[in-house]
C-alpha cells in the first residue's frame, strides 16, 4: 500500500474528516439563526470557507491516492458522491449563509457525507479497484 493511500484510508483520517463535517454542520446550523448570522455572519462565512478548503484538499488527496490511475477514484459511487458534494458546496461558496440562495441545497450533502464517513469501510481503497 502506498503512503498516501495508507493515510487517506486510515481511521484517524476518517475521524478527522467526520469531525470537520460535524463542525461544518454546526456552523451551518448557527447560520439559520438570524441574530447570530447578523452579528457573527462574517466569522461564520469565513469558517465555512475554511471547511470548504479542507474538503477540497481532502478530495484532492483521495484522488491522488489512486495515482497513477486517478480516474479509478470515480469508479466507486461513494467517491463520486463525495466529489459532487464538495463540488456543489464550492459552487455555492459565494453565498455561504443559509439565508442567501445556494447554501440550503448543499446542507444535506454535509450530513450525508458525515454518515458515509462514519460507516465507510476500506472497500473503496485503490487496492480494491486495481
Amino acid at each position: 500500500m502506498k503512503p498516501l493511500q495508507r493515510i487517506v484510508d486510515s481511521n484517524a483520517f476518517t475521524a478527522i474528516v467526520v469531525a470537520v463535517i460535524l463542525a461544518n454542520a454546526l456552523v451551518l446550523g448557527l447560520q439559520t439563526y438570524p441574530g447570530l448570522d447578523r452579528e457573527h455572519g462574517d466569522t461564520l462565512d469565513l469558517l465555512n470557507l475554511l471547511f470548504l478548503a479542507f474538503f477540497v484538499v481532502e478530495i484532492s488527496l483521495r484522488i491522488a491516492s489512486y495515482l497513477p490511475r486517478p480516474w479509478r477514484f470515480f469508479l466507486d459511487g461513494w467517491n463520486v458522491f463525495d466529489f459532487l458534494a464538495v463540488g456543489t458546496s464550492s459552487t455555492s461558496s459565494r453565498s455561504p449563509s443559509p439565508s442567501r440562495p445556494g447554501c440550503a441545497r448543499t446542507r444535506p450533502f454535509s450530513a450525508w457525507r458525515g454518515w458515509r464517513g462514519s460507516s465507510a469501510s476500506s472497500t473503496s481503497s485503490p487496492t480494491s479497484a486495481s
